[in-house]
């Protein structure tokens, strides 16, 4: 699980950019950036104000930065389906 992938994802799919996003969580650009990127994990203060910004829950957020293989066999298909009814409602 990478959260900055998840972040990434998240903003790219509300269609804003990532000074929208510092402008809207009051988090600098340069931060949102090495999040995004991998270079920071953020704290958890961060993370809800990215999530506010987005216009999202914070556990959905957490969800789009999982992959397929950190979920076992068994429930992969309904992580999936949660996962892009996630990224649907991102989109409208």
């Amino acid at each position: 699980m990478k959260i900055g992938n998840g972040i990434k994802n998240a903003r790219k799919l509300s269609g804003i950019s990532q000074r929208e996003l510092s402008n809207r969580s009051r988090l600098s650009i340069t931060y949102i950036s090495e999040i995004e990127n991998g270079k920071k994990d953020p704290s958890i203060a961060a993370l809800r104000a990215i999530a506010s910004a987005i216009k999202m829950e914070l556990p959905f957020m957490v969800l789009l930065s999982m992959e397929e293989t950190d979920i076992d066999e068994e429930n992969r298909k309904a992580f999936t389906a949660l996962k892009r009814i996630i990224e649907n409602k991102l989109r409208a």
